[in-house]
Formats: structure tokens, sequence, C-alpha cells
């Protein structure tokens, strides 16, 4: 009796805090899984070496920029699933730079979106969307799919360009992809760029007695929903075997 092949799953921005343990659950789960990273992001898988599954993953170097580029890896792995999670992340890093933000996160979506209608229309994409495309709202209500949206930043407009890509290539083609709101996730993997990290690194520092300055923080006001990222890399898998694809927020409901 022949073995039966292995789902495959193409995770784009592998080397990311969600892309490592979405790596992770996928291939626990007896997945196939090929790694997308940008050109010169070699150095960024110390993710991947923590949890131990480097040498497990196929890694391939993508440019979301290069439509063709993206053409060529779908024609040759022919993906079940795909999970777009790479992009620009940083918010004020999309006040510098909005033309880049923008077509990375979108048009990188739409090059994403026209490979697969292309190569690949049976693989089911998960699109990893933002809560920032909200912005700035009332608190005393819990937000939700139909909730009025006000992005309040390039990377926010960015995200729900992408959002309405997805959506467009859903019901005009008949492909099966949907976005996942994403509100505030955290874990050890991290960037210390994010405030909780930020936060626990200096304070790791000094404990060990670190002639560290203090940390540096923002508005002292502001209130997120917090959530691990381990729990919402299990959402996205979810996402995808739904009969059929739905964008949903994937968040807490607590502050």
């Amino acid at each position: 009796m022949k073995n039966k092949k292995k789902p495959v799953a193409f995770i784009t921005g592998v080397t990311g805090q969600d892309g490592a343990y979405l790596a992770n659950l996928l291939l626990c789960k007896g997945y196939d899984v090929f790694g997308g990273f940008r050109r010169g992001a070699t150095n960024k898988v110390w993710r991947l070496d923590y949890l131990g599954i480097t040498k497990r993953i196929k890694l391939l170097e993508f440019q979301l920029n290069e439509s063709q580029n993206l053409i060529e890896i779908l024609k040759k792995i022919q993906p079940n699933e795909i999970y777009h999670l790479a992009g620009e992340s940083m918010i004020v890093d999309s006040f510098k730079y909005p033309i880049a933000t923008l077509e990375l996160n979108a048009i990188g979506t739409l090059n994403m979106l026209e490979a697969v209608r292309i190569i690949s229309p049976k693989s089911k994409i998960f699109f990893a969307s933002s809560s920032e495309i909200f912005g700035v709202c009332n608190q005393e209500k819990l937000l939700n799919e139909s909730s009025p949206m006000y992005p309040g930043n390039p990377y926010a407009v960015s995200k729900l360009t992408a959002d309405y890509l997805i959506k467009l290539y859903r019901d005009r083609y008949n492909i099966f992809a949907c976005s996942g709101i994403l509100f505030n996730h955290e874990s050890p993997l991290r960037g210390l760029q994010f405030v909780t990290r930020k936060i626990t690194h200096k304070m790791a520092k000094l404990k060990m007695n670190s002639m560290e300055s203090p940390v540096e923080l923002g508005d002292l006001n502001s209130a997120r929903d917090w959530g691990s990222a381990i729990d919402y890399v299990k959402a996205m898998k979810f996402m995808l075997e739904t009969d059929e694809p739905k964008d949903f927020v994937i968040a807490t409901g607590v502050l």
C-alpha cells in the first residue's frame, strides 16, 4: 500500500514569530512545510532554531514584488495551504516609508493572489490582517468583523487594501481566501522592538545588574487586547479548515 502523500503548506514570513510557531504546528500535523523568506533574512532563523525545526523546513528565497517569482514557486511546490504572513509590520516605519509599505503589504498580496489564480487555484490562502484597520474606536464596545474600519496609518491602510483584495478574489474567482484580523499577540519569540519584549528584555538585563538605561515607552494610557501567538496560529489553521472561507477577528476579547 502506497504511503499517503503529505499535505503541503507554504508560509511567507516563516522566520517571524507567527511563521515559526505556525511551521512547528504544521510539522506536528504531518505537513511538508515550505518557508518563504526575503533576501538577506537568513540571519533571522533564530526563531526556527529556538524551536528546533530549522532543518525540517524547506526554505525558499522569494520576493513579494516579483509576481513571476511567486508563480514559479507555486508551480514547483503546489501547496494545499498558503499562509501569507510576510510584510511590513512596524507602524512607525510605515509613516517613514508609506509607498514601500503599500507595495509590500497590498501589492505583494495582490501578486500572491494572482499567482494562485494562475497556477494553483485550489490552494487555500490565509492572510494575516491587523486590528489596526479599525483605527481609533469606542473602547466600550467589542470590535467584530462588521465594525467600522477607519485606518489611521499607512500600515493599516495597506492591510485594509489587502483585505479587500482577499474578498475580491474570493468572490470573483472562487478562491478559498480569508483574512484573520489579528489583535496583539505575544511570545518569547517576539522581536525586541515591540513593547512586551522591550520591557521584559530590559527587566532581565536589570536583574543581571547590567548598567542599562531606563526603558523608553510611548503612551502609558493606551490599552490593547493581548493574546498568545501559539493560540493565534492555531486559529489560522482552523480558519482554513472551515467549509467556506470567511474573515474572522482573532482576539481574546479582554483588555
